[in-house]
């Protein structure tokens, strides 16, 4: 990858400008296509514009995703207070009509009473039941990571919309990952340590590319994603959760390229 593509690839995934130990490690492992002298001069004569437009455009999603999140926080704040309404309402008939009922039955029987008793637990009891069964049901219909499905071109289980803590977003359906730039590659996608390790890479089959991996709740990133010997590398991230990850190095404490489903 020349030297302004991996630069604008790593402002987009990690949100800020590389350290020179990074340039040099991406140079050696063969991810970035340049010399170290080119890429310091790019810095400098590009800080007041190219950084300047980078950053811009990092905000400008920033931004948009705050939208998104405000609107969805406002959606669910009129369908609590609707909810609210509905119950108060539901609440006042029942009670009106439960004083109707007592003032009609006064002259029944306590036998009469027991029977209305015993009808009525039973109801709860039947109610009950339907909310378990509807609620295993409704657990049911979300599926888990399957990575066995993913190395075999399925992504089902995965479908849906994953964001990273700069509000990168990477949105999947059952075919892959839908983009008009990139595409995930499952050709020589392997599963090592209980994860899935697959390459992103450009459409239009340029140069430039990243490891991706699929890592179920529980199982931690490793270094056997960059092919690098272990070195004491601990995964930074949430690992109670689903989560992909993107880069093509890991650096120690950096979370920036897990992403976590919103949708």
């Amino acid at each position: 990858m020349k030297a302004e593509e991996w630069l604008t690839y790593f402002i987009k995934i990690y949100g800020r400008r590389p350290k020179m130990t990074e340039v040099d490690e991406a140079i050696k492992n063969g991810s970035l296509l340049a010399n170290r002298a080119e890429v310091e001069s790019l810095l400098l004569a590009s800080k007041k514009s190219f950084w300047q437009t980078l950053s811009q455009s990092i905000v400008t999603h920033k931004v948009a995703a705050s939208v998104l999140a405000v609107s969805c926080m406002t959606l669910l704040g009129g369908g609590a207070i609707f909810a609210w309404h509905s119950h108060h309402s539901q609440a006042q008939q029942t009670s009106s009509l439960a004083v109707a009922s007592s003032s009609s039955q006064t002259g029944q029987t306590s036998s009469s009473d027991k029977s209305k008793q015993s009808s009525s637990k039973v109801s709860e009891s039947s109610s009950s039941s339907s909310s378990q069964s509807q609620s295993a049901s409704s657990e049911a219909k979300t599926p888990a990571m399957d990575v066995e499905a993913i190395r075999n071109g399925d992504f089902s289980s995965i479908s849906g919309t994953w964001r990273n803590s700069a509000g990168v977003e990477l949105v999947f359906d059952e075919h892959g990952l839908v983009s008009d730039n990139s595409q995930v590659s499952i050709e020589r996608a392997k599963e090592i340590d209980h994860y899935i390790k697959a390459s992103l890479l450009p459409k239009n089959g340029g140069a430039g590319g990243s490891a991706l991996a699929f890592l179920p709740a529980g199982i931690p990133l490793t270094t056997a994603i960059t092919s690098s010997p272990e070195n004491g590398y601990k995964d930074p991230s949430d690992i109670s959760q689903e989560r992909l990850w993107t880069g093509q190095q890991l650096i120690e404490g950096n979370s920036s390229g897990f992403f976590y489903k919103v949708e």
